[in-house]
């Protein structure tokens, strides 16, 4: 059952996922491999779920950096050496400058033509997953974020 949190800037209410009892750590425990160490670039808009994101994936030993859209992530990537990030999470719907460019522009850059981008988002239509991947995002991730599955698709690419 979702918890209920109170966003007095949004003044409205927000629905957080349940974690269904599975923190990362035990997550991680029944996959046998660590994520501690890498770093991620998480790109998302809203301030709440910045907060969820961070708060899961810093459990699991993941490094976290987070920008507000998706022009911040395309103007960090231009000027990243590779191997910063073993991983971008991408919101695909923010202001400015939306995920899906935000991929494409990113997998124009030499140094990030194989960098791991993940989609978030809480469209699941076939159709949706299908712009992503022409967008050049490998693998999509469905918001309310499940613990398990989640991992499982951090440390299909983080070890890829």
């Amino acid at each position: 059952m979702p918890v209920t949190r109170w966003d007095a800037r949004a003044m409205s209410a927000i629905e957080l996922p349940s974690l269904h009892d599975v923190s990362p750590a035990s997550a991680l425990r029944q996959r046998g491999l660590p994520l501690r160490g890498h770093r991620v670039l998480l790109v998302e808009d809203n301030p709440l779920n910045q907060l969820v994101a961070q708060a899961f994936l810093q459990q699991t030993g993941l490094e976290v950096e987070t920008l507000n859209d998706g022009d911040e992530a395309v103007r960090l990537i231009a000027h990243t050496e590779p191997g910063r990030f073993a991983v971008i999470l991408m919101d695909l719907h923010m202001p400015v400058l939306d995920g899906l460019e935000a991929s494409r522009r990113i997998r124009q850059m030499p140094q990030a033509s194989q960098l791991p981008i993940i989609a978030m988002t809480a469209s699941a239509m076939p159709s949706d997953r299908t712009l992503c991947q022409e967008a050049g995002m490998v693998d999509v991730v469905t918001k309310p974020i499940m613990p398990v599955e989640f991992i499982d698709t951090l440390l299909k690419w983080v070890a890829h």
